[in-house]
């Protein structure tokens, strides 16, 4: 059986990219797991800085595990792993606090020298590397056998 991969909103070969970087960076088993990624109300995604968040829910749905729904992750998802900076990080990050969010989680060295302090706009701000410090950071992990 051939594992069905379905989107609606989104182009369906970065997300075929983003979940072969969820199994071989983040060591999340879906090579035989259907997954289904879709926008809210039909919109259209096609802003690469979008690729952490579809990342996050992916693995949040893998691994049953939810995450305080008030944050927001930005960046682009590179095919190592890695996240590259988003452009008008600081106009989206007001705008998510705007929009009640607490938490942004985006691209490290994406801020400007002067705005390095732990919070933008009110919301606390976490720099990360890859999308596997971005799971980190939000407790997104596989189980070990020892913990299931």
């Amino acid at each position: 059986k051939y594992p069905r991969r379905t989107t609606h909103g989104v182009e369906g070969g970065r997300v075929a990219m983003i979940l072969a970087v969820l199994e071989r960076k983040a060591g999340l088993p879906l090579s035989n797991r259907d997954v289904y990624v879709s926008t809210v109300g039909g919109a259209r995604v096609s802003d690469p800085s979008a690729d952490l968040a579809i990342a996050v829910a992916v693995a949040s749905a893998v691994l049953d595990t939810n995450f305080p729904t008030r944050v927001v992750a930005l960046g682009e998802v590179g095919l190592a792993g890695d996240l590259r900076r988003v452009p008008g990080l600081e106009r989206r990050v007001g705008e998510a606090a705007r929009l009640g969010f607490d938490l942004a989680v985006v691209p490290r060295h994406s801020r400007e020298a002067h705005t390095k302090s732990p919070t933008m706009h009110g919301l606390h701000v976490i720099e990360v590397g890859s999308v596997a410090e971005a799971l980190s950071v939000l407790n997104l992990r596989r189980k070990r056998k020892a913990d299931q």
